[in-house]
Order: C-alpha cells, then structure tokens, then sequence
C-alpha cells in the first residue's frame, strides 16, 4: 500500500465539545488534524507497520486556548497498548502551538480526537452521535463527569545518575489535567531519590540508592486520591572521554 494511502487508512475523526458560535470550524479542523496526523505518523510504533501492523485505537481529549496552545491533554478511551497510547499521546504534544482560534470571544475550543492504528472496513465509524452537552467557550474550568484514573509515561526507565528523564501524566476523564509530582524508594529520601519538576522533568541522584528503584508519581490535583505511577531503575553513568 502507498504511504499516502496507509496514512489516510489511520485517520480518525475530531469532535468538538464546546460552543463555535455558528463559525464553520472545517477549515481550521483541517488544518489541525494535518498538523496532528504529521506529528503522530512520526511516533507511530514499529508494532504498528509492516509486517506487524498491531491494531488499536483509542481517545484523546484536549483544549486549544485562544492562541492555539494545547492544554488539559487526556486520555479518555486506551487502547490497552502503552506504546500505540504513547504515540497518539506525543503526536498531540509536538503540535502545540496549533493556528489560533478563529472564533471571535471565545476563550477555548474543546476536541476529542480518535486515532485508529491499521483499522479495516467497518472499524471506522464516520457518523457519531454526539452525547456530549456542548460546554460553553467562555468557562474557565471544565470537568466531565466520569472516573478519573492517573497514568505516568514512560511506566519504566533506566537513568543514569545525574541524568534527566522526562515524564509525562495522563489523567482520564478530567479536563484539568493538572498533577503533583513525588518521588519515593526503599533505599533513599528527599533528594536522594533524585529530584522531579513541576512538569514532570525527573533528574536522578548523583549515587545510586539500595535498592536502585524510585517510584515517580502524579497525583491529580483536582482528585488527590487518584494517582499514577513509573518505576525508574538508577544506574552507573558512563564516564565521559
């Protein structure tokens, strides 16, 4: 199958959740799946093309504010494959900032995106039924109701000490995505676990704990007793010449 064909085979439709105040929105959508498409296509897993061609799809929600920054990405449907997840996740990521909004007074637009890896006929749905009350463009917080579950990617790594690694949460069902970040492990405390960033940017300790293995976790703000986590295994960094 041609490239161009195969990529057009794991397109998946874009819904709009909020209010557009009657502006035809097609021409920016279009411009925002190309962006989206082109990003994801670089991240789409070895698992996922020939001859394996894994399939999968899944659901990502997202808000485009006013001047087409990305905010509040979640997940709302997995795939139940961390790697096909991770892709979508990231190819969402690498396109912000997205073309500003075309809608006069109108703070945010809210998207859900599908994504289908290697779908066959029938698998792909063109008409949804929408169910999703449309949410006004002009709230400044928005929740959906539903359960919030917390996930931490990559769930494992190896790090050398002194090394940065960095890690990224998706919370489920909540459009605040906002996390806090701790460390913990059996054989450290404090910052000789390492140390992690507000947005997750984790940098190892400079001697390796014992046992070797931390626990990053994200705790969701809206949600405290929700959370996610990653196992980081420190090693030795290589000397340098």
């Amino acid at each position: 199958m041609p490239a161009h064909a195969e990529r057009e085979s794991q397109q998946g439709p874009i819904d709009i959740l909020s209010d557009t105040k009657g502006v035809d929105m097609h021409p920016y959508l279009d411009r925002v799946l190309a962006r989206i498409q082109a990003n994801w296509y670089k991240r789409i897993p070895e698992s996922a093309r020939g001859p394996t061609m894994k399939k999968g799809k899944l659901l990502i929600g997202f808000r485009v504010i006013k001047d087409g920054k990305i905010t509040d990405l979640h997940y709302i449907e997995s795939s139940g494959d961390i790697e096909l997840d991770q892709a979508a996740y990231s190819g969402v990521i690498d396109s912000s900032p997205l073309p500003p909004l075309p809608i006069e007074g109108c703070q945010f637009l809210v998207l859900q995106l599908h994504f289908h890896y290697n779908p066959v006929r029938g698998d792909v749905s063109q008409k949804r039924d929408n169910t999703y009350p449309l949410v006004p463009c002009v709230t400044t917080n928005i929740n959906f109701v539903g359960q919030v579950a917390v996930a931490v990617f990559p769930l494992t790594a190896q790090v050398p000490t002194g090394a940065k690694q960095q890690f990224l949460p998706a919370v489920t069902r909540d459009m605040d995505s906002a996390v806090t970040w701790s460390l913990s492990g059996k054989g450290c405390a404090a910052s000789t676990c390492g140390v992690i960033s507000a947005d997750g940017l984790y940098t190892a300790p400079i001697r390796i704990p014992n046992p070797a293995t931390i626990t990053v976790t994200a705790t969701s703000v809206n949600m405290p007793t929700e959370s996610g986590s990653a196992t980081v295994t420190i090693v030795q960094s290589r000397p340098s010449n």
